[in-house]
């Protein structure tokens, strides 16, 4: 009896009542929206995943161009650097030059007064050299005239 009474309780009873079948009936209702829920979330997962990927890939593609452009600044930073060094170069160069171009100018001053000078000297040769040779014609003309007058018995 006993065996058949544990038996009994084991069997589930041929009619359940309505409440039980309600609440079996809510409760596969509830584990259906949790399975749509988790299906999801599984899917919002996946897609944040992939999201996630493509980040990291982007920051992987930016971190190398960061690289690329801190190399060509500091390649820029050179050039400005020798361009600088350059300038200051000719600087050096045209000042040196301008030192040069002045005193060459004082030099031509001095060149053009001392021009100046010979050329007045110059003028003062014609006129002393012109006197002289006016007074050896004169002097020629003298000697011949006396010369002739001698021997002219």
């Amino acid at each position: 009896m006993l065996l058949a009474r544990t038996a009994a309780e084991a069997r589930p009873p041929a009619n359940p009542p309505a409440a039980a079948q309600v609440q079996t009936t809510k409760l596969a209702e509830e584990i259906s929206a949790l399975r749509a829920t988790i299906i999801q979330e599984t899917e919002r997962i996946r897609a944040v995943s992939g999201t996630v990927s493509e980040l990291q890939e982007t920051v992987g593609r930016l971190a190398h161009r960061v690289g690329e452009l801190e190399a060509e600044v500091r390649q820029l930073r050179e050039q400005h650097h020798n361009a600088v060094e350059q300038l200051r170069e000719l600087r050096e160069e045209v000042r040196g030059l301008y030192v040069e171009s002045s005193g060459l100018k004082g030099d031509l001053a001095q060149v053009a007064d001392k021009i100046d000078g010979l050329t007045d000297n110059l003028a003062n040769f014609r006129l002393s050299a012109g006197m002289i040779a006016a007074l050896l014609v004169l002097l020629d003309i003298v000697a011949v005239a006396l010369t002739l007058r001698r021997s002219s018995p």
